[in-house]
């Protein structure tokens, strides 16, 4: 078994690998639901192919190989599920978080849903200054993107803090570690800030058109 914190990584990994398998399994799931809709098509078969890739990584990353890895819903040869559970077991404030962001962002889609049904209706603000539904849905949505906002910027935080509870000092050589200021969670925020807004382009585009 590889030694702390590098065992804690693997079971990370293993958990991204199941969750991947999991997206993997539902993805083909629902290529008939979308069928008639090019761009939903279109947009399950670039996810699949990506989620792929995703696969591809994980997999030479822990240096292992596809038949490894479980290729049903019941667990393989690396106790994804058992793996999973450990790993939530480690980071049970972060793992709640996620939790609530998943739930979150499943309001926040189905409100998406809601709305262009309530002003094809009429049920807006064409109508009433307050209380329409489109009135409802929109604040609802903003106080849910709120929360969502708050989670991805203090996650970071969440789960550094749970490493140092269980002894897991930081270890890199950088300046700030050496003067005992870790950047870890700032470090990360920005990377994940960066690739947030290399994605931006796509949904600019959808917007105008």
């Amino acid at each position: 078994m590889l030694n702390p914190p590098i065992e804690r990584l693997y079971l990370a990994l293993t958990a991204m690998v199941a969750l991947e398998r999991r997206t993997q399994r539902t993805i083909a799931d629902l290529h008939d639901v979308v069928s008639a809709h090019p761009e939903a098509r279109d947009l399950l078969a670039r996810l699949e192919k990506t989620v792929c890739t995703h696969l591809d990584a994980l997999w030479e990353r822990m240096q292992i190989t596809p038949e490894h890895d479980s290729r049903t819903p019941a667990d393989g040869a690396l106790g994804s599920a058992a793996n999973r559970n450990q790993f939530e077991e480690l980071h049970p404030v972060s793992n709640m978080l996620g939790v609530v962001y998943t739930m979150v962002q499943e309001a926040i889609i189905r409100y998406s849903a809601i709305l262009p049904i309530a002003l094809r209706a009429q049920d807006s603000w064409v109508t009433a200054d307050e209380g329409t539904t489109a009135h409802i849905t929109r604040r609802h949505m903003q106080e849910y993107r709120d929360v969502a906002g708050q989670i991805n910027a203090m996650i970071q935080d969440v789960v550094l803090w749970e490493l140092e509870e269980d002894g897991f000092v930081c270890r890199c050589t950088c300046p700030s570690c050496s003067i005992g200021i870790c950047v870890g969670a700032i470090s990360s925020r920005s990377i994940l800030s960066e690739a947030w807004i290399a994605a931006r382009p796509r949904w600019r585009n959808m917007v105008s058109s």
